[in-house]
């Protein structure tokens, strides 16, 4: 199966969610691999870094390309397409993908690209839900988010991943305690695999 990890917006948590749900995907006997299309090349970096720390993480993160994604075909394993907010290998991913899961945080700026992001998945007939992430729940924007998501029908995860000073540390490092992206996982297997 092919995840395809988009959000029109940079900065939403695309490269923490692919990473964290591979994580999740791996430690459940998966195989799985990470490409890593985003020209700035974190998934890939956090990959090296946490090799050279002596925390390998425990699946392949590779650089991928419009003529990579392209031709990928379903196979044996998961894998999972960290994307740059948009461009060719954005919409070749998506064409590639069974599912696209679209992180936001509640932030205004986050929601309205969210939802651009969404109509467009939408209109394209893709399955997709959105992974709400750094959120603090009880807050005004987190109650915003909730409501517009209801109020659009938007499919939605039921998992919401917390703000969280340890995600944000767990750059360069293999993930310990993943904070909520396990159940995300879970539901992600659910939908993909029928478990």
């Amino acid at each position: 199966m092919i995840i395809a990890v988009v959000n029109l917006k940079g900065g939403v948590g695309k490269t923490i969610s692919s990473i964290a749900l591979a994580t999740a995907a791996s430690r459940d006997g998966v195989k799985v691999r990470v490409i890593d299309t985003d020209p700035q090349g974190s998934a890939t970096t956090w990959a090296a870094e946490a090799e050279d720390a002596g925390e390998p993480l425990p699946f392949p993160v590779v650089p991928g390309n419009v003529a990579t994604v392209s031709r990928l075909r379903d196979g044996d394993g998961l894998t999972i397409i960290d994307l740059p907010p948009s461009g060719d290998i954005a919409d070749a991913a998506v064409d590639a993908a069974g599912f696209v899961v679209v992180p936001t945080s509640a932030s205004p700026a986050d929601r309205d690209k969210t939802f651009k992001t969404v109509a467009s998945l939408e209109a394209a007939g893709v399955p997709h839900a959105v992974l709400v992430v750094r959120t603090t729940e009880r807050t005004i924007a987190a109650r915003l988010l909730s409501h517009e998501l209801d109020a659009r029908g938007t499919s939605v995860f039921d998992t919401v991943i917390p703000r969280r000073e340890a995600l944000s540390n767990a750059f360069g490092h293999a993930m310990r305690d993943l904070n909520g992206y396990e159940d995300a996982w879970g539901e992600l297997k659910e939908v993909i695999y029928g478990d």
